[in-house]
């Protein structure tokens, strides 16, 4: 009884010793294909944050070039400028003058003020926004107009999630983080949860897993993206 034992304990170690590497390799590639998941949905979201900032250097050269040209303000010539900076501008839709709830005149070549509504929000460095708004000149789009200094600029907030993407289980979102019910300004792909909404620190950039999806979170100053990638 005992020399059976000793072969069937001796046949278990084998087996356990077969086993473990087995095991321990199939662990191992699991935590790099987690990895390389987050750093690739991490990628993504940072394409989106680059988006974005872009858009705001755009926006700031705008507004500090219109307000230190000594011209009439929709003037021919201020027109012209406001052209010219659209053009050059690869996340501008156009450049305006704003006053109130009026575009007054823009980069497109209109002088008769186009209604834009109310504001959502003033954010805290005194940008106004307006989302997802239909104007006369364009009914058939959704836009953004951000205004700052009497000057705007219309977007389409769909170029900011634009970024090639591998797979059809990616969703992308963009919010702004003190908007009272953070509404998303810009997004694509499926559902996002609220609970995944939640504000992280400027500039920062966060990664976790929940429900089966990778969701990287990154930060800009006055727009936060949300994305998220179904783990494969």
């Amino acid at each position: 009884m005992r020399r059976s034992s000793g072969v069937a304990l001796a046949s278990i170690i084998g087996v356990v010793a077969m086993v473990a590497p087995i095991l321990g390799s199939i662990w191992i590639a699991w935590n790099e294909s987690l990895t390389s998941e987050k750093s690739l949905a991490l990628s993504y979201a940072q394409d989106v944050l680059h988006r974005l900032d872009e858009t705001t250097s755009q926006f700031k050269r705008a507004r500090d070039i219109l307000n230190n040209d000594h011209l009439a303000p929709c003037s021919p010539g201020e027109i012209k400028i406001m052209h010219q900076l659209d053009v050059e501008s690869s996340y501008i839709q156009a450049v305006g003058r704003v006053s109130g709830d009026m575009l007054v005149c823009t980069s497109l070549g209109t002088t008769a003020p186009i209604p834009i509504g109310p504001p959502e929000l003033v954010t805290s460095g005194r940008v106004t926004e307006r989302n997802n708004i239909r104007l006369s000149i364009a009914p058939s789009s959704l836009i953004s107009v951000m205004s700052t200094d009497g000057v705007a600029i219309v977007i389409n907030p769909n170029l900011a999630v634009d970024t090639p993407t591998e797979g059809p289980d990616i969703s992308i979102g963009v919010f702004v983080p003190s908007s009272p019910n953070r509404n998303f300004i810009s997004k694509r792909g499926g559902n996002i949860p609220s609970k995944w909404l939640t504000v992280i620190p400027k500039g920062g950039a966060t990664t976790f897993i929940d429900a089966g999806y990778v969701v990287p979170r990154c930060d800009l100053q006055h727009a936060t993206t949300r994305l998220l990638r179904q783990s494969q």
